[in-house]
């Protein structure tokens, strides 16, 4: 029961933070930083049936999806940089 529970925190967690996003309009700001935490939900809830049904894909799958969760984070950096003042550089 506790391994279900920590299973779908994450995405009920993920899924409050885009909500508020959407609410405060945060959203519009951090294009990039929202559509990787809409990566890692999508990616989160899909992983939980491999897991669970298909358990022999499920390590391929998450360092497949892994990788391509690094390649958003490299891009996140890059628009976090771009949003900060010229004058901190």
């Amino acid at each position: 029961m506790l391994s279900w529970a920590l299973w779908l925190a994450g995405p009920l967690l993920e899924s409050v933070l885009l909500v508020r996003a959407l609410q405060t309009g945060l959203i519009k700001q951090y294009k990039l930083f929202y559509w990787y935490v809409v990566w890692v939900l999508v990616r989160d809830l899909a992983l939980i049936p491999i897991y669970n049904f298909e358990p022999q894909y499920y390590v391929r799958v998450y360092w497949y999806s892994q990788f391509c969760s690094v390649l958003i984070g490299c891009g996140i950096v890059f628009e976090v940089y771009g949003l900060t003042p010229r004058s901190t550089v």
